[in-house]
């Protein structure tokens, strides 16, 4: 960030920022050792068609039909018990949303999310931990078809939005999406630690 800069919108990754991750390994591995799945098997076919899960291709219904229900699999798992089982993984950072709180009660920043998440469990998330208090739109890969890291989602939310690169200021917690949005001229925090995220907001004279 140069000097003289002042940073107009702050974009949010969800998972691994704000809540937990939606739908990451490790549920998904939790999943398969409390109903008896074979995980490796399930992987497979969720690394075959997760990407267009995320981009919205694919409903939550077709992508649990093909991943938990083939004729492969437990013939007395429900859909309801895969889909309560995911809902159940997500959870939110208490110390981030204090700081969203801030952020929105001052009003000085455009707050936004750019997250890679699939339909149904992104609304899930805005609605249960009602999102909308504290951003103003939800740049995701399911309502955009693109996916972080492509450098594209970045390019689209800056032509949305109207702003200068660095203008913005991005948090996440993968570094291969701050590297692509850095190479967009998008100012970052790669957050590795949801703790240590009003000290990194600070290095850039960020007011809450």
């Amino acid at each position: 960030m140069k000097t003289g800069d002042k940073i107009k919108a702050i974009f949010f990754d969800v998972g691994g920022v704000c809540l937990s991750n939606g739908w990451d390994e490790s549920s998904r591995e939790k999943l398969a050792q409390d109903f008896d799945l074979n995980f490796q098997e399930t992987e497979k076919i969720h690394d075959a068609i997760s990407e267009d899960f995320e981009r919205g291709g694919i409903t939550l219904e077709n992508y649990i039909d093909s991943v938990y229900l083939s004729q492969e699999q437990k013939k007395e798992l429900s859909r309801q018990d895969i889909i309560w089982f995911m809902k159940e993984q997500s959870k939110s950072y208490q110390s981030t949303f204090e700081i969203l709180e801030k952020l929105k009660q001052n009003g000085e920043y455009r707050l936004a999310t750019i997250n890679n998440e699939s339909f149904a469990l992104n609304e899930f998330r805005i609605k249960n931990f009602s999102l909308t208090r504290y951003f103003d739109n939800f740049f995701s890969s399911c309502y955009l078809h693109m996916r972080k890291p492509e450098p594209q989602i970045f390019k689209t939310v800056i032509h949305i939005t109207q702003l200068q690169p660095n203008e913005c200021l991005y948090i996440d917690d993968r570094i291969e999406n701050i590297e692509s949005a850095c190479n967009e001229g998008i100012n970052c925090i790669h957050l590795t630690k949801v703790d240590e995220l009003s000290e990194s907001l600070k290095k850039y004279n960020i007011k809450f």
